[in-house]
């Protein structure tokens, strides 16, 4: 009996509440969500490369005359791509795919 009781307060409690608010707060949700994970990504991406091997093989890329040669001067560094699935972390081994252009990339 006491079942019956809760389940139609919940259901007199959920008339109270518009359509529109409920639609309203999904998408408010959903904006605050995509958002958190936007962050989430751009906080790694920015403490994977502001690691110390990260750092060394970006320099050492940048002092390879063959690949300044090759890609053209200057090389740009671009966005790190967490996602691809070459990307393999973990405490003594570090294979990370970096995105470069020069001048010469097409």
């Amino acid at each position: 009996k006491s079942k019956t009781v809760i389940h139609v307060h919940v259901i007199s409690m959920l008339r109270l509440i518009s359509y529109e608010t409920l639609k309203r707060a999904a998408i408010y949700g959903a904006v605050i969500s995509v958002s958190g994970c936007s962050v989430l990504y751009y906080l790694l991406q920015r403490k994977l490369a502001s690691s110390g091997y990260y750092i060394k093989t970006v320099e050492a890329l940048k002092h390879d005359q063959t690949a300044v040669r090759m890609l053209g001067d200057p090389i740009r560094i671009q966005a790190l791509k967490l996602n691809d699935r070459r990307n393999h972390i973990t405490t003594h081994h570090a294979q990370v795919l970096i995105p470069v252009s020069g001048t010469k990339s097409a």
